[in-house]
């Protein structure tokens, strides 16, 4: 095994994820967690709007995701131990 860390290795890892929402009822807190094919949580991020009538819940998906892809790529060396 390579000690290199490659943008495609991670790329593949990453498409293996699998995002899973959630909106905390009562909030504009919307929560992301990307888990592997086995259900292993390997990122997991946040969003929220400080007025509730701004709240976008597609828009809270996207930051949540890109939060949650940042975690999880931070995290590089779970993704690759686990995979």
């Amino acid at each position: 095994m390579s000690n290199k860390v490659s943008v495609e290795h991670i790329g593949d890892l990453m498409a293996k994820l699998t995002p899973r929402y959630s909106v905390v009822e009562g909030t504009t807190t919307t929560v992301c967690l990307l888990q592997l094919p086995n259900g292993f949580v390997v990122g997991k991020g946040f969003s929220a709007c400080v007025d509730p009538s701004n709240f976008n819940e597609e828009l809270g998906r996207k930051y949540a995701l890109e939060n949650a892809t940042e975690h999880a790529k931070n995290n590089y060396g779970n993704l690759k131990a686990i995979s």
